[in-house]
């Protein structure tokens, strides 16, 4: 086996066009990558303002319930006096 040391055209050819495919790869994947971040920059702010939304209604919802649980009490106390009209009543 001998080793010839020339470079010919087709061996610069060759080294230019993996060079070539090299660098539009790499400029593929990092326009790829600015994409990626700007979609997750987008739905990290989305999130963010889900999260907002469902606080504001997990404390409206608390106020709900505490207004249920204030007319049920209501509720309660009506039915105990006419409970007792009722029963004041029938005494007589």
């Amino acid at each position: 086996m001998k080793f010839d040391g020339t470079v010919s055209l087709g061996n610069a050819l060759s080294i230019a066009t993996v060079i070539v495919g090299l660098s539009i790869g790499y400029a593929k994947l990092q326009a790829q990558q600015e994409d990626s971040h700007r979609r997750i920059s987008v739905i990290e702010a989305a999130a963010n303002a889900r999260e907002g939304r469902i606080r504001a209604a997990e404390i409206a919802l608390a106020g709900q319930s505490s207004d249920l649980r204030n007319i049920q009490n209501g509720i309660d106390d009506i039915k105990k006096s006419l409970t007792q009209l009722t029963n004041g009543r029938s005494d007589r």
